[in-house]
């Protein structure tokens, strides 16, 4: 309907040295156009995906990085604001991890212990382990391979 306005406000975090996406949907006819407002100008990196998506990418160099960004969607009906508050949080660290030889054998055996670290809405909820078969005929090896595994909280 013409002059509508909707506005939500949602949490995102991130820890210096990381870059965080920060996202705005929205799907509307004629298509939408996206304007965003940061705490620090110029600081983020604004994509348009599609038409209904945009998406800033803050790198975070500062503390001064941390506040609220603003997502403002509008066309000739109306308009709505998306407000996301990046708040600082801590880094996860990686996985532990013990690798076995197995005996009388060229296998290995790699335990994989969830990391240990944030818990709530910054806990790790997988990992990716990357790896390649190793062949003697091969001097490179075989293409890198990947494994993604949840983390399972209960």
């Amino acid at each position: 309907r013409d002059g509508a306005v909707w506005a939500k406000h949602e949490p995102a975090w991130g820890f210096l040295g990381s870059v965080v996406n920060l996202t705005c949907e929205a799907t509307a006819e004629p298509a939408p156009r996206f304007e965003w407002r940061q705490p620090i100008k110029n600081h983020g990196k604004i994509f348009n995906i599609t038409d209904s998506t945009s998406m800033m990418q803050v790198n975070i160099t500062s503390e001064k990085v941390f506040g609220n960004y603003t997502c403002k969607v509008f066309n000739k009906h109306g308009y709505l604001f998306k407000t996301i508050t990046l708040e600082a949080g801590e880094q996860p660290q990686p996985p532990e991890f013990v690798v076995e030889q197995a005996k009388n054998s060229e296998l290995m055996i790699i335990t994989i212990l969830p990391p240990s670290g944030p818990t709530g809405l910054m806990a790790p909820t997988g990992f990716i382990v990357k790896y390649r078969l190793v062949d003697p005929k091969k001097p490179h090896g075989d293409d890198w391979k990947e494994r993604y595994y949840n983390i399972n909280s209960s």
